[in-house]
C-alpha cells in the first residue's frame, strides 16, 4: 500500500448490523472511482462480542477485496477492550474523541449517496 493521502476514522459501537453494509458500499465506491490512497480506520469502542465479530469480519472482508483488486486503499480495525464513553479518550485505541456542541453525528444516518459524495470531492 502507498502511504495514505487521508485517514478516515469510523467510530463503531455495537454497529454489527449496519457497519457491514456501510463498509461494503465504501469498498465498492472506492474500487470504482479514482481517488488518492485512503486509510479507513474502524474504531470499535468496546462493542459486545457478537457485534465486534460482525464489525471485524466486515473490515477484514473489505480489506481482502481491496488487496485482491490491487487498490491503494486500506481498511484497519482497532478495538478497545471496553467502552470508553463519549467524552473520554480511548487510550487503548489511541484515539481521542471530542464532544461536539450537539453531539456526534452518526455515520449510520448518512445519506446513501454519502460515500459517492466523498469520492466526488476528490475530483
Amino acid at each position: 500500500m502507498h502511504a495514505p493521502f487521508v485517514s478516515v476514522v469510523i467510530p463503531a459501537y455495537n454497529e454489527g448490523e449496519r457497519l457491514p453494509r456501510f463498509v461494503a458500499e465504501l469498498t465498492r465506491v472506492f474500487l470504482e472511482r479514482s481517488a488518492p490512497p485512503v486509510e479507513f480506520v474502524v474504531v470499535d469502542d468496546g462493542s459486545a462480542p457478537k457485534q465486534a465479530e460482525l464489525q471485524r469480519a466486515s473490515v477484514e472482508a473489505a480489506q481482502a477485496r481491496l488487496a485482491t483488486a490491487g487498490a491503494r486503499h486500506q481498511f484497519t480495525y482497532v478495538a478497545a477492550p471496553r467502552n470508553q464513553e463519549r467524552a473520554r479518550p480511548s487510550g487503548s485505541a489511541g484515539v481521542t474523541r471530542q464532544r461536539a456542541s450537539r453531539g456526534w453525528p452518526s455515520w449510520t444516518r448518512m445519506a446513501p449517496s454519502a460515500p459517492r459524495s466523498f469520492t466526488d470531492w476528490w475530483r
